[in-house]
């Protein structure tokens, strides 16, 4: 399980058919393990190699044909960034929401916007648009999942949401790279699967 609290940003190093390889420091690859969890953009991946120099650590993972078809895993090319998250100890501080690591679909950045608030805080705005079979599972003031980030929805309409992201969360996050059209990984609350599926 995870948080949706980003612990780092990793760059990747190889994606071929099945394969990901992802550079990070050395401070993050304390304590992973070959069968470790890593969220990768919120997709709960294994680590099948860690390949560990002075300065960094390479983490290898197997992606199968079923994640590349719902995340946005597929499109990384080298060089590009990633959001990663350890999973979560069971004594650990719960910061975010319940994140599962398993992607419900793929939104597109439709806007972004920035705004001052009464108090002088900066609040940026992305409204992303989503197929409803996810939509319906998002309420304004609820949480979700974008790339792996535990975020707060502002509003939610027939096929897009939007979310506001604070300043730490844009600087330490893939987010402050986020362009118009870019495709983002998605996760629904659980509870509001959950709740669906016992009204049925």
């Amino acid at each position: 399980m995870f948080t949706g609290i980003i612990e780092q940003i990793g760059t990747v190093v190889k994606n071929t058919k099945g394969g990901l390889a992802i550079l990070v420091s050395l401070s993050f690859s304390r304590g992973v393990k070959i069968g470790s969890s890593i969220a990768v953009n919120g997709a709960c991946l294994t680590v099948v190699k860690c390949q560990l120099s002075n300065v960094n650590c390479q983490l290898y993972f197997n992606v199968v044909p079923e994640t590349l078809r719902r995340t946005n895993l597929g499109l990384l090319q080298k060089g590009d960034q990633v959001n990663l998250e350890r999973a979560m100890k069971a004594n650990g501080r719960f910061e975010g929401h319940i994140v599962q690591g398993h992607i419900d679909g793929i939104g597109r950045i439709k806007n972004y916007e920035l705004r001052i608030t009464n108090d002088g805080t900066e609040d940026r705005i992305f409204t992303i648009e989503l197929n409803q079979e996810c939509i319906r599972y998002i309420v304004p003031k609820g949480s979700i999942a974008v790339d792996g980030v535990s975020l707060t929805v502002v509003d939610a309409l027939k096929n897009y949401f939007t979310a506001a992201v604070i300043p730490y969360t844009f600087e330490n996050t893939i987010v402050h790279d986020y362009k118009k059209s870019a495709r983002v990984n998605i996760e629904v609350d659980i509870l509001a699967k959950y709740v669906d599926k016992l009204k049925t």
